[in-house]
């Protein structure tokens, strides 16, 4: 929906995916907290570096 509204001329950018990863990751409930730790490591060596 966000990519709908920018290209139909809203101001407010869409997410990348580093940014939608990040969020997906700090919304997770029920892991430990190094599981977040490495699923944030994941994001930035493996995803952000592209």
């Amino acid at each position: 929906m966000a990519l709908l509204d920018f290209q139909r001329g809203s101001t407010a950018a869409p997410a990348t995916v580093t940014d939608w990863l990040h969020t997906y990751v700090d919304h997770l409930t029920g892991v430990e907290p190094y599981t977040k730790r490495k699923y944030r490591a994941y994001i930035v060596n493996d995803i952000a570096r592209s």
